[in-house]
């Protein structure tokens, strides 16, 4: 079992052998980045800033490793980190649990979104066919209007018509010319009502296509909590790289941070200077590995500072046309799936 490892790996790592000599080798490959960086730090209260730092992002691992090996480490602060991990453990299991509700609350909603969705796709067709109806009708009695108009004005010309009778015809002209506005109206009407069906159409797909993105990542969240239970690799894993998200609405932060932890990623997000600073943007960026970024809810300035940092540090980019989920996981999967190919 996961407890069992964790403890012969604990027991081990407390002796001095090959076991002990491998695992310190492999974390310090797995966090080199952190400890290149700290190494250059040779204060005890440069290094507890690092910490302070670390807590309040959340990503703690290569900094607490390059804590627990760096020789200038303060025995009170090894004893502040090892406090603060404890106590994050504790907190983690409360959010799994929240999570989980989270999950089982999203699924009911997707039900009643499904629900309402067929709703609204059967009335949107009845209403479409009604009005197509209606509008084959007028332009069919238009159409006769106007050819009797005519056909009486091409009757009354080829006789000999006296005054009353021009008079009438005069009379017929204004009704032909009458009936031919009125078409033209129609045709407006017309060529109105073809642009609002094209326009529910076009929404009625979007909403499909929302609603099978948010079905889909729903799923992949049920079914990666599933296989954790049951000790299943997951199909997409981001090995644990930090995936920042730059703008979008706040509400839909915890769903992003819900997804990018089902593919075993860890999550961040800046809102691109509403209410964060702007200035503690080049630091949340500094610690990212791949950064997303809707481009329909954040300043231009913001979006093109991200980008140039980016190209500088040779950072992955993701533009995303939107700041809805399935944007999001969308791009986080087809990201996913080019890492796979590579």
């Amino acid at each position: 079992s996961d407890y069992a490892l964790h403890s012969t790996m604990v027991n081990q790592a407390d002796e001095k052998g090959r076991s002990s000599r491998a695992l310190h080798k492999f974390l310090d490959r797995k966090y080199k980045r952190w400890i290149q960086t700290l190494s250059r730090v040779s204060d005890s209260r440069e290094l507890e800033h690092y910490w302070a730092e670390a807590m309040e992002s959340g990503d703690i691992g290569g900094v607490f490793w390059s804590l627990m090996t760096h020789p200038e480490t303060s025995p009170e602060l090894i004893s502040r980190a090892y406090a603060d991990v404890h106590m994050l453990s504790h907190l983690q299991g409360a959010s799994n649990r929240a999570d989980l509700k989270r999950l089982v609350a999203l699924e009911a909603e997707l039900i009643e979104l499904r629900d309402a969705s067929t709703c609204n796709r059967q009335n949107h067709a009845e209403q479409l066919r009604q009005r197509d109806d209606q509008i084959r009708r007028q332009a069919q009695e238009l159409q006769a209007i106007t050819a009797k108009h005519k056909q009486q004005l091409n009757e009354a010309q080829a006789l000999s018509i006296s005054d009353e009778e021009h008079k009438q015809n005069q009379m017929l002209a204004r009704r032909v010319e009458w009936a031919e506005e009125k078409l033209a109206e129609r045709e407006i009407i017309n060529t109105e009502l073809r642009e609002e069906l094209t326009g529910l159409k076009e929404l009625l797909t979007e909403t499909r296509e929302e609603h099978q993105a948010m079905e889909q990542t729903i799923s992949l969240l049920l079914e990666n909590k599933n296989n954790q239970q049951a000790g299943v690799q997951r199909q997409i894993d981001l090995h644990g790289k930090q995936v920042l998200y730059v703008g979008g609405r706040s509400r839909l932060a915890p769903h992003l941070r819900t997804l990018v932890e089902a593919h075993n990623g860890q999550f961040n997000h800046h809102d691109g200077g509403l209410e964060d600073s702007r200035a503690g943007l080049q630091y949340t960026l500094a610690a990212a590995d791949m950064v997303f970024c809707p481009i329909d809810c954040i300043s231009h300035d913001a979006c093109l500072k991200v980008k140039k940092h980016c190209q500088q540090q040779a950072k992955q980019f993701i533009p995303l046309r939107s700041s809805g989920l399935s944007a999001f996981a969308n791009g986080l999967r087809n990201l996913t799936v080019d890492d796979q190919l590579h």
